[in-house]
């Protein structure tokens, strides 16, 4: 009788580890709160929890938490158009800077693991969300990891369809320039900032930024919507430099209680400079610092 008391307790135990198992019913999970319409997929690869892991065929070393490009883009593959994956880290290789605006501190460039899968990065702060005061603090080659949210972006037209992580951060990079170098921008006249972009190639930006005094010529838009002026500056001996929707006084947006941009106004100005596909030389990323009316 004993004995058959204990083999009962043995099929009753393995009855309830068997159920608990069944892959025919999987454990049901909390749905959240509903603030995030997307949530990342339990399914995927995970990165090894290792303090420090390369994966196969990257050569790119990984912290915990810290996941490739091609993971992202794995976990990404049924992201619907204007929805966005939150909380993600990934580290991949710089492959091209689109643009590093100094106006708002942000970078615009493209990683990859493998030189084939690839991810744009718009928007992205430097180390720890500090600004970039300079170009040189990215550049390709470079090996960063990029925490920012992932966007599936369509444009209503249907002409772009991008996956891209957006207004984020740098938590680590191989980058060694020293931002503390960066002492401030340059003062120069609009002369000499028309010959500096004319010495650029078409298409190029400076990599830092300039300050340069002038007085206003024609005022070509002064949008309230977006918060930017666009304006010619113009040189005591004459020349003149297009201003590119400047934000107005150290970086604020323009409204309507601002007061009006005209034609005499003496004004400062801090951007970069840019050479406009080789068509015009133009001040862009920047802001006023002074303007006297």
């Amino acid at each position: 009788m004993k004995l058959n008391k204990i083999f009962a307790a043995f099929m009753l135990l393995g009855a309830i580890t068997f159920a608990a198992c069944d892959p025919m019913n999987p454990p049901t999970t909390n749905p959240g709160d509903g603030k995030d319409t997307t949530q990342i997929p339990s399914d995927t690869t995970q990165i090894p929890t290792d303090s420090t892991t390369t994966i196969p065929g990257t050569g790119i070393d990984y912290l915990d938490g810290e996941i490739s490009v091609a993971q992202a883009l794995e976990q990404a593959a049924n992201l619907a158009g204007g929805d966005t994956i939150f909380g993600l880290k990934v580290r991949g290789i710089v492959k091209s800077v689109e643009k590093v605006d100094l106006g708002y501190g942000s970078a615009q460039f493209y990683i990859t693991d493998d030189n084939q899968n690839e991810l744009y990065c718009y928007g992205i702060k430097g180390v720890n969300g500090e600004a970039f005061v300079s170009a040189e603090q990215i550049a390709v080659g470079d090996t960063v990891t990029v925490d920012a949210p992932l966007y599936h972006y369509v444009k209503a037209d249907g002409t772009q369809d991008v996956l891209e992580l957006v207004k984020g951060q740098l938590t680590r990079t191989s980058n060694t320039f020293d931002p503390s170098q960066v002492t401030g921008p340059k003062e120069i006249s609009v002369a000499e900032a028309v010959a500096l972009g004319q010495a650029l190639a078409a298409g190029a930006t400076t990599s830092e930024q300039y300050k340069i005094k002038g007085i206003v010529g024609e005022v070509t838009e002064a949008s309230t919507q977006y918060g930017n002026l666009t304006f010619y500056l113009e040189g005591e001996d004459g020349s003149s430099i297009l201003c590119f929707r400047l934000r107005y006084i150290d970086g604020a947006k323009y409204t309507e209680n601002d007061p009006a941009l005209n034609s005499g106004d003496v004004v400062t100005v801090i951007g970069q400079i840019q050479n406009y596909k080789g068509e015009k030389i133009e001040v862009t990323s920047g802001n006023i610092t002074e303007h006297i009316y």
